[in-house]
């Protein structure tokens, strides 16, 4: 897990709901489309992950958008579908480490749009 110096441990979807709920700007689209709302912030994810061929990565990302269930980070580089990832997102100067998996990776102008669906522990 990415060390942060308050927590090292991830954090409960309770204290995520909470800490993006401060933080979040109006609704970038509406929930009609998807399951949560997405919310436009700005912050930065630090990540570690394994390639496909099992060399370990690390990489920080810009922070684009934000929902109860995921993020959406803007990358240099692609990813593939089912990537494992360790996260500290950064909303408000407080890391919150989380759990992730890519569900996809769009290629768009400048880089990549990744989608990440968090896990939370019970």
């Amino acid at each position: 897990m990415i060390e942060t110096d308050s927590n090292p441990t991830c954090i409960k979807v309770d204290e995520w709901l909470r800490r993006i709920s401060a933080v979040v700007a109006p609704e970038s689209e509406p929930v009609l489309r998807r399951s949560f709302r997405r919310y436009s912030v700005t912050g930065e994810v630090k990540a570690v992950g394994c390639r496909d061929d099992g060399t370990p990565f690390r990489r920080t990302w810009t922070l684009l958008q934000v929902s109860a269930e995921g993020l959406s980070i803007k990358s240099e580089e692609p990813l593939p579908v089912e990537t494992q990832l360790e996260l500290a997102v950064n909303i408000d100067g407080n890391p919150m480490p989380v759990r992730g998996t890519v569900v996809h990776c769009t290629q768009t102008l400048g880089g990549y749009k990744l989608g990440v669906r968090l896990h939370f522990p019970a």
